[in-house]
C-alpha cells in the first residue's frame, strides 16, 4: 500500500445569487421657518421692545417642507435668558387657519401638528403681557420656539429665537 502526501490542499467555492425587481431609494427630511411675506428663511420671530401690561404683538411664520418625507411635528418653547418672573408672565397664543391651537404661558407650550399636503403650514403667533405687576417693569426675556419632527424614524429640529423687553410703568 502506497500513500502519497501532497502537503496542502486548496479549494475555492463561489456562489452567486441574483435578486431582481428590487428598488432602492433615498429620501430627505428637511423643513424651514419662513417669513410669510417674503418667503425667506428666518431664525428670529419676536424682537419686541417696550411691551407694557395689556400689550401684545402679532407675528406669523410659515413652516415649509423642504425635503420629500411627510412628517408630524411638535412646537415647544425653551426660556434661554432673562428675568424668570417676567418670562413666566408672558403669554402666547398660537393659531392655525384662524383656529386657536394654544393659549398659555410660554414655558409650558406644546402643540403637535401634521405637515399639510401642500408642504406649508402657516402659524399666527400672538405674544402678550397680561400681568400689570410692577416687578415686570424694565425686564427682558429670551426664548426659542422649537419645531421638531416626530414619528418618522428621522428627525429635524429648527429653533426660532425671540427677544422681549418690557417698558417702564
Amino acid at each position: 500500500m502506497n500513500l502519497v502526501f501532497t502537503g496542502t490542499t486548496d479549494a475555492d467555492m463561489i456562489v452567486t445569487k441574483e435578486i431582481t425587481q428590487n428598488e432602492w431609494s433615498a429620501t430627505t427630511l428637511e423643513f424651514s421657518g419662513r417669513d410669510t411675506a417674503s418667503g425667506t428663511a428666518t431664525n428670529l420671530l419676536f424682537n419686541t421692545v417696550g411691551i407694557r401690561p395689556g400689550g401684545y404683538q402679532i407675528k406669523a411664520i410659515r413652516l415649509q417642507k423642504d425635503g420629500k418625507m411627510d412628517f408630524d411635528y411638535d412646537i415647544t418653547s425653551r426660556i434661554t435668558a432673562g428675568d424668570p418672573l417676567f418670562c413666566s408672565n408672558l403669554s402666547i397664543t398660537i393659531m392655525e387657519n384662524w383656529q386657536k391651537k394654544y393659549y398659555g404661558k410660554i414655558d409650558s407650550m406644546s402643540v403637535t401638528r401634521k405637515m399639510e399636503e401642500s408642504g406649508k403650514n402657516d402659524w399666527v403667533i400672538i405674544l402678550s403681557l397680561d400681568s400689570n405687576d410692577s416687578q415686570n417693569s424694565n425686564k427682558s426675556c429670551s426664548f426659542d420656539l422649537i419645531f421638531k419632527t416626530n414619528g418618522t424614524g428621522f428627525s429635524d429640529i429648527k429653533s426660532v429665537e425671540n427677544q422681549v423687553s418690557s417698558g417702564d410703568w
